[in-house]
């Protein structure tokens, strides 16, 4: 179980936000979580069902049956087969053997007994053959079924056989279409969307088998999406075959649906200035959103924002700023962002890893460009990855990334940095490291050495917070306070950030000015 960190509640090993709250819950240790928004599926699971075991429709688990929010789902309780129709096939294969089975047995009285004709006597006899009588209607538009899960809204195909209806699934995610959830969960545990609106409910197509007695009639092949789940209610098997667009005589409500609840949408903004020292500007900024919208629904935000602060001098320092920021675009939007965006799952522990496969590859980039160039170039980098409501941050020198939440300025890194090591073991005071002789010797840099290491921080977002990226030459001309002075006075990003500027400048502007502020609203229908 893992414990939401805002509201204390527990959910699910495979939850990536709260089911109660919604708030976004924090990476997991690698090899402690299964894939993000799917049920684990362990080795029993994949097992065939015991010999022992009647094949039987009265013995399959009903997967909508009430579960507490806090237990863990039981891969048992939903029947997927590997071959739907091989499976139907055996079951109705396996209900004739059962029914000769009863009838082969003996009479225990020891007086002799005239067997009685097939159809007059036997235990359990056999299915009536079916009549357009015996056939079961259409459920009526508006029927509920599976714990009020499934709503029919229209028939849409009928057959001896089998029917197939368009249903609303209300307990499908309306915006990553997950189809785990439990009765009881508030928020998706895949991407954190409120379920509580049952406007937004997707349509799903679902298959019902009609039976007779225990006789099951196959389910016909299915080509177009296959079988997600089973299950029996009142005398007849259904088969969920997935989402579908809704239907054409559906009302406008239902087609013109329009952005879902939940979400975060970032405003961007960004701003670099020499200062009024330095004859060139060594900083790079980097600022990359992806905001899809599929099927009319926003889906959860993307985005990568990033600060280096160049040092070497002219033509070293710019060179190392400007690699770092476009080796970290490349490694991070093609090894994360394009493959979620392509509909792959993301484990908890893939974002980490990435991020730092990213700083270790600009990394040993720059130290070839140093021994190439005779030169010592190199870069401090801090970057924040966003998904959704979660972000997360690296950081290698003393550029900063800092989260305004709750009219409070908060510093998620930790400076490398002679000055801010004094700190720490309690040799100067906090307010000297702005006058210190060596208030810009940094330890920790990207081309230093061969290998870096580099500082990983998660933290949940919500909507209001801004997150703000900058180089020193901000943090030292105006400090935390004048920072968050100017935080409360603008709440356009880039008025905050063109104002930053300003007064880094009238402060002294004694170094290059970067600052890239992402403020998080709520995407809200």
């Amino acid at each position: 179980m893992i414990a939401c960190p805002d509201c204390g509640a527990e959910n699910r090993t495979s939850a990536r936000f709260c089911l109660t709250c919604g708030a976004g819950l924090p990476f997991a240790p690698i090899g402690e979580v299964a894939v993000a928004g799917e049920p684990p599926v362990t080795e029993d699971a994949r097992e065939e069902p015991s010999a022992a075991a009647e094949p039987m429709i009265g013995h399959l688990t009903d997967p909508c049956a009430s579960v507490s929010p806090d237990q863990e789902p039981e891969t048992e309780g939903v029947l997927i087969p590997e071959d739907p129709v091989d499976s139907a096939a055996a079951l109705v294969d396996d209900a004739p053997h059962h029914y000769e089975e009863q009838e082969s047995q003996e009479p225990t009285s020891a007086v002799a007994v005239e067997p009685s004709p097939p159809e007059e006597v036997a235990p359990l006899p056999e299915p009536e053959h079916e009549t357009a009588q015996s056939i079961l209607p259409p459920l009526e538009t508006g029927k509920r079924l599976c714990q009020d899960r499934y709503e029919i809204a229209a028939v849409l195909e009928e057959t001896p056989e089998t029917i197939l209806y368009d249903a609303i699934d209300h307990g499908r995610c309306p915006l990553c279409g997950y189809f785990e959830t439990l009765p009881g969960d508030v928020y998706c545990a895949r991407c954190g969307v409120s379920l509580l609106s049952p406007s937004q409910a997707p349509h799903i197509r679902l298959r019902s088998l009609r039976m007779a007695g225990e006789a099951v009639i196959q389910l016909e092949e299915e080509t177009d999406g296959g079988i997600e789940n089973w299950f029996e209610a009142e005398g007849r098997l259904y088969a969920v075959l997935g989402p579908q667009s809704a239907p054409s005589d559906a009302p406008d409500d239902v087609h013109n649906a329009g952005p879902i609840r939940g979400g975060l949408r970032h405003v961007v903004a960004y701003r670099s200035h020499p200062g009024l020292i330095r004859d060139i500007n060594e900083d790079a900024t980097l600022a990359i959103t992806f905001a899809p919208v599929l099927q009319n629904n926003c889906q959860p935000c993307l985005g990568l924002y990033a600060v280096a602060d160049g040092m070497g001098g002219h033509a070293s320092g710019e060179v190392a700023s400007r690699t770092a920021i476009e080796g970290l675009a490349r490694v991070i939007v093609q090894r994360l962002f394009l493959p979620e965006l392509g509909g792959e799952v993301v484990l908890p522990e893939t974002p980490p890893a990435v991020l730092q496969e990213a700083v270790q590859e600009i990394n040993q980039a720059i130290c070839q460009l140093q021994e190439s160039s005779a030169s010592d170039m190199g870069t401090t980098l801090t970057a924040a990855v966003v998904r959704d409501k979660s972000v997360l941050v690296a950081n290698v020198g003393d550029s900063r990334t800092y989260l305004w939440h709750g009219g409070e300025l908060i510093q998620l890194t930790a400076d490398h940095s002679l000055v801010a090591q004094l700190v720490a073991a309690g040799a100067i005071e906090p307010d000297q490291i702005y006058h210190h002789p060596e208030k810009s010797a940094i330890f920790r840099s990207l081309g230093h050495a061969a290998e870096v290491e580099v500082d990983l921080f998660v933290q949940t977002l919500e909507a209001g917070d801004r997150l703000l990226l900058c180089s020193d030459g901000v943090w030292e001309m105006l400090r935390p306070d004048g920072i968050e002075e100017v935080l409360l006075l603008e709440a356009d990003p880039q008025r905050a950030c063109d104002e930053i500027v300003r007064r880094s400048n009238l402060a002294g502007g004694e170094d290059n000015i970067s600052v890239v502020i992402v403020l998080f609203e709520a995407l809200v229908a």
